[in-house]
């Protein structure tokens, strides 16, 4: 009996963490970090300010959930389809891919998280970086993979070119929407991402 009333406990405190989420991406997409209030996310849940605070300790804190569950989501998807045998360009393509994926689940959820990082505001930076480690990692995995065969240059940081990587289809996606979604679709974004980041913009035998 006990055991099912944890087992129950725990599940209603999964479900209400979602839901808080949930409402929190939404308040983020339409309001912004600054201007979203923890009132008005903890009611669209169905829950009372104090549950909120049960869960986060400030709407940062919820920010940072947000932004951990995007970035697992875009490594989690790429993995169902990541094979090692099918070379850097083929699983770069892919892990970009997931990421365009899970930008269009929550286009003006991404519009934030891209924002904040432009903005490096030092209260929200370090914060947004620490929490896209999931797909930091796995971008890291096939750089080295890539140095291993031969792929990819071996005199500069995994974690640096990965953090390049990510850099660029972040810039691409502003472009994007600076663009009124003209010039890159979001279709072309991994092709792109991944031919700049790979072959650069010299001309192929160019001194």
């Amino acid at each position: 009996m006990v055991e099912a009333m944890v087992k129950v406990t725990r599940k209603t405190r999964d479900e209400t963490r979602k839901r808080l989420l949930a409402a929190g991406a939404a308040h983020l997409a339409r309001d912004g970090l600054e201007r979203a209030s923890v009132d008005a996310i903890a009611l669209d849940a169905g829950y009372a300010k104090g549950t909120f605070y049960n869960y986060f300790d400030s709407k940062e804190a919820m920010f940072a959930a947000v932004i951990a569950e995007w970035a697992g989501r875009a490594a989690e998807v790429e993995a169902g389809a990541d094979s090692p045998s099918a070379g850097v360009r083929a699983r770069l393509i892919g892990l970009a891919e997931a990421d365009v994926k899970v930008v269009r689940e929550n286009e003006d959820f991404a519009k934030v998280v891209i924002r904040e990082v432009l903005a490096f505001r030092p209260e929200t930076y370090p914060m947004v970086i620490a929490q896209l480690d999931p797909f930091i990692a796995k971008l890291v995995e096939v750089l080295r993979d890539g140095i291993e065969a031969g792929e990819i240059r071996a005199d500069r940081s995994v974690t640096q070119q990965a953090m390049m990587f990510t850099g660029l289809l972040a810039l691409s996606y502003v472009q994007h929407w600076g663009s009124g979604g003209g010039w890159p679709t979001l279709n072309e974004v991994p092709d792109l991402v991944v031919g700049s980041f790979l072959d650069g913009a010299a001309k192929r035998g160019a001194p």
